[in-house]
């Protein structure tokens, strides 16, 4: 990269990605599966073939198991994210709204939107210096750290694709919104980049350098152990009265295809909806769980961040290959007040006649 501030500077950049699919579909029709991946900056980081493929078998046990289960079609009740499924969570709904975007000055709404490569979600910027979560929230994005304990991160960066080299942004403190993440494109809040041009919008025919997270890591203040985590669940099962809670486990990667649709939250309106299966569990008051097939949940957004009725206190590290890159989330688990679980509003494809000769026993 060589630009007129006088700047030089040659990387190369590797990255090696192991991903694992599977998919099956219950005997009412509804199609499930996951994904799992192995994410590193050198082959020579991705774990060891003994656990990779010990992740292959996890994988189809989950599946199979998910096919059995018992659907969950009408819920509404506390809801707890725990590990990975936590993360992944968190990288759904935080990134597209912790960067700054101007719009261009246009007078359709839509055209703007589209003219600019953004989604009907706005970010932030409205709301600097206003509470956005809960107190005991503290979010970051380092680009500037290669490992959190002990664990290489993928959105580590020495530049930034305009050639700014990248800082360590505080972006909520104490439940705060401090400020966003920033390319060179000026704003009037916002006028100088923190090294975040991560990605690319194509727009008007034109690549415009886009903003987005590298290291997002998120701490939650006095937070709980895993047990304690759940004892809490059940406590809010008892205090909201209802029958049961969830514990998520994972959730679907964006980019999972069932049955023609993604995984991918709609984010039209302020009330995300995640409209593939879930990896979770109901817990009822007495303490006891049971597997259940959820296969639409909605009621968290952004906003239900500041609803957290309380956090763990063991951050996963969650490497992916996001919508801009490889990039990386760091979040305990989080239990919400309420969750949302609705029947599926698409066809349920038939199942078929005739087992699977694959399937049919020797």
């Amino acid at each position: 990269m060589v630009n007129s501030e006088g700047l030089r500077a040659y990387e190369l950049q590797n990255d090696a990605t192991v991903a694992l699919s599977a998919t099956a579909q219950a005997d009412d029709g509804v199609a499930v599966g996951d994904q799992a991946q192995f994410v590193a900056r050198s082959y020579a980081q991705l774990p060891p073939l003994t656990n990779q493929l010990a992740e292959v078998n996890a994988l189809g046990q989950r599946v199979d198991a998910m096919r059995t289960a018992p659907p969950l079609d009408d819920f509404a009740g506390p809801i707890l994210f725990e590990g990975q499924a936590a993360a992944e969570l968190c990288a759904r709904l935080l990134p597209e709204s912790l960067v700054s975007r101007r719009q261009p000055l246009v007078e359709d709404e839509a055209a703007s939107r589209w003219m600019s490569g953004n989604s009907a979600k706005e970010s932030l910027r409205r709301k600097i210096g206003r509470r956005v979560m809960a107190s005991a929230f503290q979010v970051i994005d380092d680009p500037t750290v290669e490992a959190f304990e002990g664990t290489p991160l993928m959105g580590y960066a020495r530049l930034d694709l305009e050639g700014v080299r990248p800082e360590r942004v505080e972006l909520v403190k104490d439940g705060i919104l401090k400020t966003l993440l920033t390319t060179r494109t000026p704003d009037k809040k916002l006028p100088v980049s923190n090294g975040h041009a991560v990605s690319y919008t194509y727009a008007m025919g034109a690549a415009m350098p886009k903003a987005g997270v590298t290291s997002l890591i998120v701490r939650y203040t006095h937070g709980l152990d895993p047990a304690a985590l759940r004892a809490r669940l059940v406590q809010a099962v008892k205090d909201q009265e209802v029958e049961c809670g969830l514990r998520v486990c994972r959730l679907p990667p964006e980019g999972l295809s069932l049955n023609g649709t993604s995984a991918r939250s709609e984010s039209d309106d302020e009330d995300p909806v995640i409209r593939e299966p879930l990896y979770v569990f109901c817990v009822y008051a007495d303490g006891r769980e049971k597997l259940a097939r959820v296969v639409s949940l909605k009621g968290l957004s952004f906003a239900a961040f500041k609803d957290v009725l309380a956090a763990g206190n063991n951050p996963f590290v969650y490497n992916f290959q996001g919508r801009d890159g490889a990039q990386t989330v760091v979040a305990p688990s989080l239990l919400f007040e309420e969750g949302i679980v609705v029947a599926p509003e698409r066809n349920v494809a038939k199942p078929p006649l005739l087992a699977s000769p694959l399937l049919a026993a020797p």
